[in-house]
């Protein structure tokens, strides 16, 4: 297994630890058993591209940041987005646009910019 292989299982491992799952818990999601899913923590075995998009679904993270690659969000930008997921797949999403987008406009009102326009469409 090269370098960067080790690099993406770290960050597997460290963002499966931070989603609160354990091993047994993590590979079920990802459609393994817990003895499938050992030798990838391990290191012995590299994850294929199919399965990084897997992961990413599951942990609610792009899958440049198990790469290594620059998503071109900042810290706090990634940790929105990661929430957000996790409020869509409880079928939160809309309720935190809509509250997110009261919360942007209550917030430039406050600042004297009511001219700014504050959209929810993308």
């Amino acid at each position: 297994m090269g370098h960067s292989d080790k690099e993406i299982t770290d960050r597997v491992i460290q963002a499966r630890e931070r989603a609160g799952l354990n091993k047994v818990e993590f590979a079920d999601r990802i459609g393994l058993s817990k003895q499938g899913y050992t030798p990838y923590e391990l290191g012995k075995t590299a994850f294929t591209v199919q399965q990084l998009f897997k992961i990413a679904s599951v942990l609610g993270r792009p899958v440049e940041y198990f790469l290594g690659l620059d998503t071109g969000l900042t810290g706090r930008e990634e940790r929105v987005l990661i929430l957000f997921r996790e409020a869509e797949k409880a079928g939160y999403g809309d309720v935190v646009i809509g509250a997110v987008h009261a919360m942007v406009a209550q917030l430039l009102t406050s600042a004297g910019q009511v001219g700014e326009q504050v959209s929810d469409k993308p």
